[in-house]
Parts: C-alpha cells; structure tokens; sequence
C-alpha cells in the first residue's frame, strides 16, 4: 500500500539527483528543501548521495588527471551509482545491527537553510523532561520521541514535557507535524 509520504518522496528523488549535480531550478530547490525540512529518509538519502558524488568526483578527477576520457553518462552512472549506495546501506545496516543500541529518550537534530540554499546541521542533542524549542525562520527541527517523531519549520515555538513515560507536547506558535508508531 502506497502512503501520500511514499508518493511525495518518489516525486522528489529525481530533483534530489538534479540539485546534488546542480542541475536545479530555484522553484525546484525550493520544493527540494521543504520536503527535506521533514523527510528524515530523504535527507538521509540525500546526504548519502552526496558523500558518494563526492567520492566519485574526486576519483573522476583524479582519473583525468591521468587519462583525460570523458566520464560515463547515462545509465551506466545510475547503475553505478545505485551499486555504490545499495553497498553502503549494506554495511550501514550491518554496523547497526552489531552496535548496542543507546537510544536516549528523546533527541533533537536543528537544520539551518545555509547560504547556498542547502540544509546544515545546526544543533543536534538529547531532550530533557522539560525542554523548550524555539524554531527561526528558515530552520526546521525534527524531534525523535518514544514511538513518535515531531517535524516543525520555523517559525514556531512548542513545548516538550516528560512525566511518567509520557511526552507532552504544547506548541505555542506555528505548526508542528506528528508521526505516531505503533
């Protein structure tokens, strides 16, 4: 069963490949970034995407250097591409599933919208029992919890109080998006 999520992020996939080779339009990046501002799977697949471009680029480049043939285009770059991510998901998840897991209660991972209209890390930490998060314009805050996530673009302003294994939230201004798991 296909989610309007699922469908919202096939959508986007093929602007994701054309703002990593800078390829995009600006109404584009822009629709790039508003998804990426709550997609947790998407910005981790685009982050992946662009430390494999960059793996590559430097080899590309490298290769030039010594023997100046144009690089592959097309399909062949796609299947390579796809080969090289499938491989690194491969020993991601391997590594996950060897480590302890030490998930905290609660994190909070801040992006800030950069200079060249690409998301950064701004703040990443673990929540308290009481923790007030204050969102600005052109930032977005994705909030991990017990069984939910909380999305949120600025400008907003919410609330998180934990007591007795519960979380509460109380936004105070703007919209906060919940995902709930069962």
């Amino acid at each position: 069963m296909t989610t309007d999520r699922d469908s919202a992020c096939r959508a986007i996939r093929p602007l994701l490949f054309a703002a990593i080779d800078g390829e995009i339009q600006h109404h584009e990046r822009l629709e790039v970034h508003a998804h990426l501002a709550y997609c947790e799977a998407c910005r981790s697949w685009e982050r992946g995407e662009r430390a494999l471009t960059a793996l590559l680029s430097d080899g590309r480049d490298a290769a030039r250097r010594r023997n100046p043939v144009p690089a592959a285009r097309g399909p062949r770059r796609w299947r390579a591409r796809l080969a090289a991510a499938g491989a690194a998901l491969l020993v991601a998840s391997l590594v996950l599933l060897v480590l302890p897991s030490a998930t905290p209660r609660g994190s909070l991972v801040q992006r800030q919208l950069g200079p060249h209209a690409d998301w950064h890390v701004a703040d990443e930490r673990g929540l308290a029992a009481n923790d007030d998060v204050v969102v600005p314009a052109a930032a977005a805050v994705t909030v991990q919890l017990e069984g939910a996530q909380l999305d949120c673009v600025g400008p907003a302003r919410f609330s998180l109080e934990a007591s007795g294994g519960r979380w509460r939230v109380a936004v105070r201004e703007g919209a906060v998006r919940a995902v709930v798991r069962a």
